[in-house]
């Protein structure tokens, strides 16, 4: 039964009148009907004050109304024996995104838990880097509960929010979070890059001008993380860097009987000497030049022999060893330094050691002595080759950054993207020497990025480039 207010009838509409405001005055008259009771829709009527006074939801007092009994909590929704109600949940995720100019940048996700307060009305929320010395410093006040920020900050990133009421000056406690980035290197590296597809190098080389015209084609699938340029390395000589081998025995690549050592002769230590150099004398009283291809080996009284070592560079009184290793011994007069010529040469850092035999590259640490010389391996199937028998194969010096190799940087900015290849054209100084007889040529695709102070590069697998013709 519909409920009554009290409130007069709505009288009829007038007859006679013209269409359209008889039809726009009775329009009026039904809506008024629902609103004030007089139609049989009681759900969408208005409530009187008395109705509500006589729920309890409304009381007169000196003649004001006021929020009745029936909803004293919410009367005063900030008394102090109310709880006020903080952010869950937060939490405060550093990932990388690409930035409009293409590169890598640190992307900050902070999200939360709204509060389970419905009066709250907004969060405030402040953030803190170390270069603030302890004070905090806005970031928003919305009533969201979500915010990303792209930046190249290195350090912790402090972040806390508290729940706004729509009373002046009340909030919840703070709640806080952290994290710590040091930038784009780690989150990078976890991704990968790939390596080249199918790269093709095709070159015409200018001698007299130490230049080559050059037409770079190598394609790229796509996955992981995007280059910013490709790097170029090539090693020429006037006679082959390499060493034929002889038994592969997975661990140990022995050099091939009666090849690959031109000459062995030794050398007294004398004092002076450190893990980094060894000083020697040069009893013939000649200028012996022993930076070329030549290894040398310490036999102590004391400690015994190390491994063989590439010369890094020399003079008449002193063997320098290579950039990044050590002698495990400090050599002292009355030792022996052993001296070979090799085929081959190699004295860069342990991560771009690399020799190639037979399509496998293959990671090394020098070349050592059992009785035999042979190479020791660190890694077989490197650089995402597959390990195989390399008996009876030829160990070649594979480019890679370090001694002996060139490097040429082509910026991704200037290839042209053809089909699926990406092509570069133009011309670069090259280093080739008048009667050169032997060249390798490798290339990886590569990410510059951020880490802590320093700016490393994030590189794919490094992969043979063949050359398909003249440019």
């Amino acid at each position: 039964m519909v409920a009554r207010t009290g409130i007069p009838a709505l009288p009829k509409v007038p007859a006679g009148l013209d269409e359209p405001l008889r039809k726009y005055l009775q329009a009026v008259h039904d809506a008024g009907q629902v609103r004030f009771g007089q139609s049989r829709n009681d759900r969408d009527r208005s409530p009187t004050v008395g109705e509500l006074q006589d729920l309890g939801i409304l009381k007169a007092t000196d003649n004001r109304l006021r929020l009745g009994t029936a909803l004293a909590p919410l009367s005063d929704p900030f008394d102090a024996s109310l709880p006020r109600h903080a952010p869950t949940g937060l939490s405060l995720i550093a990932t990388v995104v690409m930035n409009s100019s293409g590169a890598y940048v640190v992307n900050l996700v902070f999200k939360f838990t709204n509060s389970v307060d419905p009066r709250v009305i907004s969060y405030e929320v402040q953030y803190q880097l170390a270069r603030h010395s302890g004070v905090w410093q806005p970031l928003y006040n919305a009533p969201r509960n979500q915010h990303e920020v792209t930046t190249a900050e290195i350090g912790t990133y402090q972040v806390r929010v508290r729940s706004v009421y729509p009373a002046d000056g009340i909030y919840s406690d703070w709640a806080e979070t952290a994290t710590t980035s040091l930038g784009t290197y780690s989150m990078l590296a976890e991704i990968g890059i790939s390596p080249p597809v199918n790269p093709q190098l095709f070159i015409s080389a200018n001698r007299e001008k130490a230049t080559a015209d050059i037409r770079v084609s190598v394609g790229f699938d796509g996955v992981g993380v995007k280059p910013d340029r490709l790097m170029l390395f090539y090693s020429t000589a006037e006679v082959p860097n390499a060493l034929a081998l002889g038994a592969d025995t997975g661990t140990k690549l022995y050099r091939y009987p009666g090849a690959g050592i031109s000459g062995t002769f030794d050398l007294p230590v004398v004092s002076g000497s450190t893990i980094g150099k060894v000083m020697y004398s040069n009893t013939s009283g000649q200028d012996i030049d022993l930076s070329g291809r030549w290894w040398m080996q310490i036999d102590s009284v004391i400690n015994g022999m190390t491994q063989f070592y590439k010369v890094r560079e020399s003079s008449p009184t002193e063997l320098y060893m290579p950039h990044g290793e050590n002698l495990p011994f400090v050599p002292n007069a009355g030792d022996t330094i052993h001296i070979a010529e090799a085929d081959f040469a190699d004295s860069r850092l342990p991560e771009f050691k690399l020799i190639w035999v037979n399509g496998e590259v293959i990671r090394h640490s020098g070349i050592k002595f059992d009785g035999q010389y042979y190479f020791e391996v660190v890694e077989r199937g490197a650089e995402g080759t597959t390990q195989a028998d390399q008996t009876g194969g030829v160990a070649h010096y594979f480019p890679a950054l370090g001694p002996l190799t060139n490097a040429v940087e082509i910026m991704a900015s200037d290839f042209t993207q053809i089909g699926d290849e990406f092509i570069y054209s133009g011309t670069i100084a090259v280093n080739i020497p008048a009667n050169m007889t032997w060249a390798s040529i490798s290339c990886a695709l590569v990410c510059k990025t951020t880490n802590g102070a320093a700016t490393p590069y994030l590189r794919s697998f490094i992969v043979p480039l063949t050359i398909a013709g003249p440019a």
